[in-house]
């Protein structure tokens, strides 16, 4: 199974909520909640890199496998990240921010579908899921 491709998102559950409960306010929330961004992963050596694309936006993001990193992710909100391989077909992050909040963003991955699983220590934030359709495969 290959954790690395391009997936263009199908749809969201719960992405709105979710970075409303965090504190994104309103309007960023629901013009991101909106965007049908295609994401692309590649694996070379340690270095993970997550390039999320659409139309309005373009975010990159370089993390190193098994190793505690500086992350800024789109809202400009810089965290602590640790990305792991948890088996052949799951990629986690575990990320902790400014507000000592901690946050798991999980990637379970399938031939054909990437499901991103986004999720709080806080119980009060819901947990959300982003839908991908797997377009391309990086071999």
């Amino acid at each position: 199974m290959s954790v690395t491709g391009k997936f263009l998102l199908d749809r969201n559950e719960n992405f709105y909520e979710h970075l409303i409960a965090l504190g994104i306010p309103e309007d960023r929330a629901e013009s991101v909640n909106k965007l049908k961004p295609v994401l692309e992963i590649l694996i070379e050596g340690k270095e993970v890199t997550f390039t999320s694309s659409s139309e309005e936006f373009h975010h990159k993001t370089v993390l190193l496998l098994d190793e505690l990193v500086d992350e800024t992710i789109a809202i400009d909100y810089q965290l602590k990240s640790i990305v792991r391989k948890i088996d052949d077909h799951t990629l986690e992050i575990e990320s902790t921010g400014t507000t000592l909040d901690r946050g798991i963003r999980r990637y379970e991955f399938s031939d054909k579908s990437l499901i991103m699983i986004i999720q709080n220590n806080n119980r009060s934030v819901p947990v959300a899921k982003r839908y991908y359709s797997r377009i391309s495969s990086n071999l």
